[in-house]
């Protein structure tokens, strides 16, 4: 029949071009960076040596990483490590400290919310300090990310990579690192900016 008249079956309809469905994520692919630091012997109580870097690079959709859980492998005790932060790949820390877990050999960073734009690459540096007195020397350590489950992102989006993903191996030396230790002394009372050999402290 004829429309006549307003009818609400009709005229209360939504248009398809407004219509907003859920954001679907893309693919991210983790892969070892080619720059990743080559395994060498640390000395104890190193700081803020660089153990491993990865590589995250989106697909066709944005991607959110909050969380990521790396497994120690190696001879070495846990406790050889004393704390081993996240950093990005401009040399940002983007955690607090965490100690490995003396079980499951598992260090897990949570709440990062790693924004990687489809498309693009991000880069993730896993850091660590030594203790001062490992367990013994020659432990060695790298660490690997297993699985796509190692990597937790947000929403639709899935992880894709030839796990395990693991670094190079990292040894603990006979020797110390060196310390030096900064004290505040008196007051200058006649700087002279680009004075040689001049007191400092």
């Amino acid at each position: 029949t004829d429309v006549t008249g307003r009818e609400g079956v009709l005229a209360n309809t939504v248009n398809p071009g407004s219509v907003t469905g859920p954001v679907v994520g893309g693919t991210l692919m983790v892969s070892l960076a080619s720059d990743t630091p080559a395994g060498m012997t640390l000395p104890k109580n190193a700081a803020s040596a660089q153990l491993a870097k990865f590589t995250l690079m989106a697909g066709s959709g944005n991607v959110v990483v909050t969380g990521l859980r790396f497994h120690r492998v190696g001879i070495g005790a846990t406790t050889d490590l004393s704390n081993v932060y996240l950093y990005d790949g401009n040399g940002n820390r983007l955690t607090t400290g965490r100690t490995v877990n003396s079980t499951t050999n598992n260090v897990e960073f949570s709440s990062l919310n790693l924004n990687v734009a489809a498309g693009q690459t991000m880069s993730v540096v896993l850091v660590g300090d030594l203790s001062s007195s490992p367990s013994s020397t020659g432990g060695q350590h790298s660490f690997e990310l297993v699985d796509a489950a190692s990597v937790v992102v947000t929403g639709g989006s899935t992880v894709s990579g030839s796990f395990h993903v693991r670094g190079n191996v990292f040894t603990v030396g006979t020797s110390s690192a060196g310390t030096i230790a900064v004290e505040r002394g008196n007051t200058l009372s006649n700087p002279n900016i680009g004075a040689a050999e001049a007191e400092i402290s």
